[in-house]
């Protein structure tokens, strides 16, 4: 068997081999992987708070310490 594997015949195979399953794990892995995609579907736009007009100006709303003017 060690003969065998000191061919020079058999080396060549050998690497041949190598090197296709080389190419062929690259080309499994970068090009023929599945591409995924993120979709967002907006089911409804709707306001997060909803303040009556008589308290509206009593309030602050901030972010950051930024005041925040809208939330819709």
């Amino acid at each position: 068997m060690a003969r065998l594997l000191r061919d020079p015949g058999w080396q060549f195979v050998g690497a041949l081999l190598t090197l296709l399953f080389g190419a062929w794990a690259v080309y499994t892995f970068f090009i023929a992987r599945e591409v995924r995609e993120l979709q967002i579907v907006v089911l409804a736009n709707s306001s997060l708070i909803e303040i009556e007009q008589d308290v509206a100006n009593e309030i602050d709303i901030l972010y950051k310490d930024q005041q925040v003017n809208n939330l819709g």
